[in-house]
């Protein structure tokens, strides 16, 4: 990725025509973050001589690296 002012000299270097509105934003910046994995689970297990039992719950949340994108998932 090159920044604003790198593209400039590209374009200049090889005579190509672009539209500059004299912006300087770095778009990296603005879509991308540090990504974070977290899971959680819980279970709870019991029972008699003649039955037993188990629940268990667990939650998982990604949030990518790209900004908008991110799962949860439910088990």
């Amino acid at each position: 990725m090159l920044s604003a002012e790198q593209f400039r000299e590209a374009a200049k270097n090889l005579n190509a025509d672009i539209y500059d509105g004299g912006y300087s934003s770095n778009f990296q910046d603005v879509i991308i973050r540090t990504g974070t994995v977290q899971n959680h689970h819980i279970a709870f297990g019991g029972g008699t001589e003649s039955s037993n039992y188990r629940i268990s719950f667990g939650v998982t949340d990604h949030k990518t690296v790209i900004k908008p994108n991110s799962m949860k998932n439910y088990i």
